[in-house]
């Protein structure tokens, strides 16, 4: 038996010409939705490949405590565009 267990679904997209998945995860009983994109900001093997972004006020809302990471420096911005929900 395996290890792995079913924690969300991802769909494939694309809009404005870009591919990306989109879809949920849920985590002690609270569903939430996620994109996932391609990190067009990666220049080294040590930038990740893909970006996962949440809605902060949805995580708020359901009481999931998350690292915000758009209070520290980077260099991989995600804008409102990139994300289809």
């Amino acid at each position: 038996m395996s290890n792995y267990i079913k924690v969300g679904a991802l769909w494939s997209k694309t809009r404005n010409g870009k591919k990306m998945l989109t879809g949920n995860i849920e985590i002690e009983g609270k569903k939430f939705n996620v994109t996932v994109i391609s990190n067009s900001y990666r220049t080294t093997d040590k930038h990740p490949e893909y970006i996962v972004t949440a809605f902060r006020d949805e995580l708020n809302e359901k009481g999931i405590k998350f690292r915000d990471y758009s209070k520290e420096s980077s260099n991989d911005p995600v804008t409102d565009d990139e994300i289809p929900f």
